[in-house]
């Protein structure tokens, strides 16, 4: 039992860390992108400049929406008790089927822990929705394939 509440902590340990790079890798942009926008107020006047200026601020933009997304999914995660084993599929649990193992964490794909890969995904997401509420030998059709969930932690 506790074999596998540790498994669930590494597992929320990796994606704390790796929405921490995510965000690190944000911010850095974000000020690459104010420095380019302040380099270019100095350069070349007219529609050059101006067309110059609005990619930069719609990178920007586009920037500060994916970084408020990426705060929303680490303040999301650290809300998530995986101390606690539950018999029906939810937030913090492992769900292992046939097919492959998923973690019910936030939306970041494939990560290997120990040499096996799992695939952490949110509640929200199209598996992870199919996924919630399921217990152990229960089916689940994904993408028109059949998967039987062998256990859920």
């Amino acid at each position: 039992m506790q074999e596998k509440i540790s498994l669930k902590l590494k597992l929320q340990e990796i994606c704390l860390q790796q929405l921490t790079e995510n965000i690190d890798l944000l911010q850095k942009r974000l000020k690459s992108l104010q420095e380019s926008k302040n380099s270019e107020t100095k350069s070349t006047a007219g529609d050059k400049h101006e067309t110059g200026r609005a990619m930069i601020q719609l990178e920007e933009e586009n920037t500060h929406k994916r970084l408020t997304e990426v705060l929303d999914s680490k303040n999301k995660l650290a809300r998530i008790n995986c101390n606690i084993l539950k018999e029906t599929a939810q937030s913090g649990s492992i769900v292992i089927t046939d097919n492959a193992k998923y973690v019910i964490l936030v939306g970041l794909g494939k990560v290997k822990l120990e040499n096996v890969l799992y695939y952490c995904v949110s509640e929200d997401s199209p598996i992870g929705k199919l996924l919630k509420g399921k217990k152990t030998g229960e089916e689940i059709v994904f993408r028109g394939r059949k998967m039987k969930v062998k256990e859920v932690f």
